[in-house]
């Protein structure tokens, strides 16, 4: 599978007809259903580092809640409910990338109990403590034109919200976890650090030639 590094080749991805992939078979997903409008994460390198980095680490997770924040089409909690994690809730701020969710949860079977969200961050979550929360925000800083630029460019608005937000659904002793690359520099240890959390980098690779890192945070 080519991953597409450009901006451009990403955003035009998202208008490319829905199609199944067993990209992620070796962790687990034997199909995972992309939809149009639905960022592809089979051609993300975060999704797949990340996805592939809980697959490995379900220490974090087994027996605990889990909540996927910003899920697209669902693969990072997917992993988690499929590793061991006792209950997975998802939320997307796209209605169609939680609709592409709920159909990845039926198609895989998954047995734990599941919630989903459309939500802008935790705006429209009901409130709830999770012991485990995963965030793998837009990649790049700026102002999006669309819908469809949403998924890789937001402002550090979407971080803050994010780091401030999380505080009330985070049991005392839960941990988030963040991916982001050397390629795009984005604040998320400032954030975290202005709101409280206790930051550790716990995992650096090189991915498809890019360094790429896993951020895991405490109270």
């Amino acid at each position: 599978m080519q991953v597409l590094n450009d901006i451009q080749d990403i955003i035009n991805l998202h208008r490319e007809e829905t199609y199944s992939t067993d990209y992620f078979a070796d962790i687990g997903i034997p199909t995972l259903l992309l939809e149009t409008q639905v960022f592809k994460a089979d051609r993300s390198l975060l999704g797949q580092y990340l996805g592939r980095f809980l697959a490995a680490h379900p220490e974090l997770y087994q027996q605990k809640t889990v909540m996927d924040v910003g899920c697209g089409c669902g693969l990072l909690g997917l992993v988690c409910a499929l590793h061991g994690a006792s209950a997975v809730s998802f939320s997307d701020v796209s209605s169609p990338a939680v609709s592409n969710t709920d159909k990845n949860i039926q198609q895989l079977h998954i047995q734990v109990p599941t919630q989903t969200f459309v939500s802008d961050c935790f705006a429209q979550i009901p409130p709830q403590i999770f012991d485990f929360i995963i965030f793998n925000p837009p990649s790049v800083t700026g102002v999006p034109k669309d819908f469809l630029e949403e998924t890789i460019i937001s402002p550090d608005k979407v971080l803050e919200d994010f780091f401030s937000q999380s505080q009330h659904y985070l049991a005392g002793d839960g941990k988030i976890v963040v991916p982001y690359s050397g390629k795009h520099s984005r604040p998320h240890q400032k954030y975290a650090e202005e709101n409280g959390y206790k930051v550790q980098l716990i995992d650096t690779s090189l991915y498809e030639g890019v360094e790429l890192s896993t951020l895991l945070l405490q109270r």
